[in-house]
């Protein structure tokens, strides 16, 4: 018997039909060198074994069934390197047609480029429908299709690949081993990456990957396939499969989460956003954001299951009380111990998108500095006179007007809570002064801050929830005249540094309170708080000063 130089594998299971017209490719090849074929079996329930055993009895090329009754991809493939007898081991997925001159293909490009140990061909589709607008070529590997350039050349490091098309010298495998068998697809579970993996491999231990555009295939591309629900399905599987690579390759998944809640998904999304009238630009995008997920969601399931690995959760903490650090400015930020990974997830998700929401409206501003997380539902008119620090955060359905004298300033690390509302301007005929916040203060939800007579709060102010500024009175002495035609009084409203307003306290016009005072919940204030003063009561009144601070010395 002449010995094949290339061992053609295919894998299958359960696809008959697609079977019959690949090996009638391969039968039909043109002046090609001795080749043999190797049909896996991978735990088929359907007539493969019959169909093979009735090619190889009319066949003069040499075709072999081998059974692989362990499932997977990756598994299959090797099965078929160590039962191949040739110089050079190829594979071609079992719902592909070959070239007539595809062995031959794989001859020339040996005999000219001999340097090269892998050789990767383009794959056209053969479309069962008209292929549709929205899948662009970016995107179109998803459907397990690419064309490559019409030169032979070397392949750059991460270029694509494709395991359908590929061809190894024999002694490769034997160098460096066979696909990773926890990559590659098992079944229903659609993990790949496992010929990424292995170019990466080969790259490392030295060998070059030809880029071989006579290797052409023709793959069979189902209109159940063309639709935008399978692409997204395989987009996410791809994110799955890259985490598990990560872990293979010890790298930190948690570090790459974080980095793809909180950079990656939201680059992606502006990308959408910005293409949103070209529809394969916008679905490419949203690809990308599915693919993202999937990470996500690997990286999740692997270190929560009890077969995870025993993922330190302190480890967790660590990694997040850094990245926030990082956002707030603030190294003296602490993280709870004992929040998981899960949890983690839970409050960061959200966080990413508020992030992207940020990231829109910032040209919008008159100045913005650091990170802005946006959230929901969210109101803000007059922009342009809104500036805002580091870290600023704008609860869900939140509202803020600007339109003022002097505008809206907020410090860094400021929070406004969900349905806060900021408003300055009652009318048009006179513009309010405006609102200054200082840093690391936060207004807790359905608070409402009215400042017609300019409102300031200094640094470090805590204000819980329903909290009301009313920086403006109406006049309403003369019983003769209309309340509403008496014009108002606009003083302001001053809160120093220091200070716990609490929830569903009422601060009215005129009123300053002192640095460090304590306004307990429910007051109503209507005259100016001395220092280190806690007060309470409608209208409040001082019922105590805070610890090392007395009346007189105040």
């Amino acid at each position: 018997m002449v010995e094949p130089f290339v061992s053609v594998v295919v894998c299958t299971y359960n696809r008959v039909e697609f079977l019959q017209k690949c090996l009638d490719s391969l039968l039909s090849q043109h002046k090609a060198p001795a080749f043999e074929i190797i049909v896996v079996d991978n735990n088929s329930k359907d007539s493969t074994a019959d169909l093979v055993q009735a090619y190889s009895e009319k066949s003069k090329v040499p075709i072999r069934y081998v059974f692989e009754p362990v499932q997977g991809l990756s598994k299959a493939k090797n099965t078929g390197a160590r039962s191949s007898w040739g110089r050079f081991v190829a594979f071609l997925d079992d719902d592909a047609a070959a070239s007539d001159g595809w062995v031959c293909a794989i001859e020339e490009g040996a005999s000219k480029h001999p340097e090269f140990a892998v050789h990767s061909g383009p794959v056209h589709g053969n479309f069962e429908t008209p292929r549709p607008a929205w899948l662009s070529s970016k995107i179109e590997f998803a459907v397990s299709i690419g064309n490559f350039d019409a030169e032979f050349r070397e392949k750059k490091p991460g270029e694509l690949v494709f395991g359908g098309n590929m061809a190894f010298r024999r002694d490769v495998f034997d160098q460096i081993g066979g696909f990773l068998e926890d990559l590659g697809r098992t079944g229903t579970n659609l993990l790949a990456a496992e010929e990424v993996e292995y170019c990466e491999r080969l790259n490392r231990h030295g060998y070059k990957i030809l880029n071989n555009p006579k290797m052409e295939i023709w793959h069979w591309v189902p209109k159940t396939r063309l639709v935008k629900s399978y692409v997204y399905d395989r987009m996410y599987w791809n994110g799955r499969s890259i985490a598990v690579w990560d872990r293979l390759r010890k790298r930190s998944i948690i570090v790459r989460t974080l980095g793809r809640i909180l950079y990656a998904i939201p680059r992606y999304a502006v990308g959408m956003l910005l293409n949103w009238f070209k529809e394969d630009e916008r679905f490419y995008y949203s690809c990308h954001i599915k693919k993202n997920f999937g990470y996500i969601s690997q990286t999740l399931e692997m270190i929560t299951s009890p077969s995870g690995g025993g993922m330190n959760m302190s480890l967790t903490s660590k990694l997040i009380q850094i990245l926030v650090q990082k956002a707030k400015k603030d190294s003296k930020y602490l993280v709870d111990p004992n929040l998981d990974f899960r949890s983690a997830l839970a409050v960061l998700l959200p966080r990413g998108l508020a992030l992207l929401r940020g990231l829109f409206w910032r040209p919008f501003l008159k100045k913005g500095f650091g990170m802005t997380f946006i959230g929901k539902g969210v109101t803000i008119f007059s922009p342009h006179r809104l500036s805002v620090g580091r870290s600023f955060t704008l609860g869900d359905f939140a509202t803020i007007d600007a339109l003022s004298q002097e505008g809206i300033t907020l410090g860094d690390n400021v929070t406004l809570e969900r349905y806060t509302m900021l408003r300055i301007s009652g009318t048009l005929r006179k513009l309010g002064k405006g609102i200054r916040i200082g840093n690391n203060t936060g207004v807790g939800a359905y608070s409402y801050i009215g400042a017609g007579g300019g409102v300031e709060i200094g640094s470090h102010v805590s204000i819980g929830q329903r909290v009301n500024f009313h920086a403006e009175n109406h006049e309403f002495r003369d019983a003769g005249k209309l309340i509403a035609e008496q014009g108002v009084t606009s003083k302001g409203i001053c809160v120093e540094d220091d200070c716990w307003i609490g929830s569903g306290s009422i601060i009215l016009d005129g009123v300053t309170i002192g640095r460090g005072s304590v306004v307990a919940a429910g007051a109503v204030v209507t005259k100016t708080v001395e220092p280190y003063s806690i007060v309470a009561g409608v209208p409040a009144r001082v019922v105590g000063m805070r610890e090392g601070h007395n009346p007189v010395q105040s």
